[in-house]
């Protein structure tokens, strides 16, 4: 009996366009601790994977640099506490640069900053990479808390 092994397989649907059975996606989060800039922007140190179905995420580098190229879509939520600044920015950065920013929201009564944002990205398949970078919009440094950063596949190329 012979045996086929195959890391991906491709169809075609009944209109031409190409299916794959398992689409690409990860979940990872960063658990809080260590100091995020004022002034900079910071990549969010996003090191323990959730869930990874092609080990495409890096925990060194904490980018995502997908093998099938196409459109994925990346949601990123980032908290920090941060004593002075009234809000701070986070962005989805593709090959070190913004591919657009969203705000974090502040609650006054405790300097805790949350929000969430998510992007459409077309990624090449072999050298783009993705990484959720953060930072203060004030003088003083914080705090990272809890921040998540997710991506899947949504069409191939």
């Amino acid at each position: 009996m012979s045996r086929l092994n195959v890391d991906q397989i491709y169809t075609r649907t009944g209109t031409g366009s190409p299916a794959i059975r398992e689409m690409p996606m990860f979940i990872a989060t960063y658990n809080s601790g260590g100091s995020i800039g004022s002034t900079v922007q910071t990549v969010v140190p996003i090191n323990t994977e959730i869930f990874d179905s092609n080990n495409w995420f890096d925990t060194s580098t904490y980018g995502y640099t997908p093998q099938i190229a196409g459109y994925y879509q990346f949601n990123g939520i980032v908290t920090v506490t941060v004593p002075s600044p009234s809000f701070i920015s986070a962005s989805f950065y593709k090959n070190g640069s913004s591919e657009g920013a969203f705000y974090v929201s502040r609650d006054a009564s405790s300097n805790s900053q949350a929000g969430s944002g998510s992007r459409i990205i077309y990624l090449n398949g072999s050298t783009d990479y993705v990484q959720l970078y953060a930072r203060g919009l004030g003088s003083s440094n914080g705090t990272w808390g809890v921040c998540w950063f997710e991506g899947f596949l949504v069409r191939p190329d």
